[in-house]
Parts: structure tokens; sequence; C-alpha cells
């Protein structure tokens, strides 16, 4: 967490959003600029024992306002499975493209 939270936020190349109670992180959501003013979420953690409770979608709903309330685009182009792809949407996001990437492992 410190290393992400030094990239993103101390060297400016991103935000982090955070879901926290009485001073405990519960997940966090990172996101960085793509391109002009359009924002992409980087990452989502929950905690395991917090998941499937809606956190996921709660904290893309804020990254998705907060952004628009600056004027800028929040973008979601990571749903590279099927449980982001439902957080997404349940959070407002419209799949406007799919995806196709190959998995490739180079052996030694």
């Amino acid at each position: 967490m410190q290393q992400l939270f030094n990239i993103f936020v101390e060297e400016g190349e991103g935000e982090i959003y955070a879901l926290i109670d009485n001073d405990e992180i519960l997940g966090y959501l990172s996101c960085a600029p793509a391109y002009l003013n359009i924002w992409d979420v980087d990452f989502i953690y929950i905690k395991p024992h917090l998941r499937n409770k809606g956190l996921g979608t709660q904290i893309v709903r804020v990254y998705a306002l907060d952004k628009l309330t600056q004027g800028k685009i929040p973008y979601y182009s990571n749903a590279r499975d099927s449980v982001s792809a439902r957080v997404a949407q349940k959070a407002g996001f419209i799949c406007c493209r799919e995806v196709y990437y190959v998995e490739a492992y180079v052996k030694e």
C-alpha cells in the first residue's frame, strides 16, 4: 500500500479513494489519468471478509461522481473478469467495447 501511495499520490501519478471505518482501511480504488481529461480505474481492493457487500460498487460510484464533478471523464477499462464487470455495471458504467488479450508465459 505504501508503494502505491508513493507512486499515485506523492509523485502525482494518480489518486487513491479509500473506504475507512474507525481508522481501518476496508478497501481502496486507485485511478490514473489515461488521456487528456479521461481517468481510468487502475485497481480495486476490498478486504476478503467484506466482499460481496456492495463496497466495491460504492467506491466505484464515489470515484465516478468525483471525477464528473471535477469535469473529468471516469473510465473503467480493467474489468477483466465477471466480478469486476458486474461491479462496473452496478456502479452505472456501460460496456462500450470488448477487450481481447492474450496471456503468454515464457519458459526460461
